[in-house]
């Protein structure tokens, strides 16, 4: 979807991954040194985002339940 930047946020496109659990995900992430973007939220019914962004600076979106 197209929305404003929410700092810490940078502009540009960040990959999605589906998980299976996008809390279970957003938190392994964390435990391997991610550093938190957007915590996981619902969007839809049975559907929840979280960003992460990776060690070396990418960001990287989950996507699931």
């Amino acid at each position: 979807g197209i929305r404003p930047n929410n700092p810490p946020e940078l502009p540009g496109t960040i990959p999605y991954v589906h998980v299976e659990d996008t809390q279970a995900a957003f938190d392994k992430a964390l435990r391997e040194g991610a550093e938190e973007m957007l915590s996981p939220i619902r969007v839809m019914e049975g559907v929840s985002v979280a960003i992460v962004r990776a060690p070396g600076g990418v960001p990287i979106g989950f996507s699931g339940p």
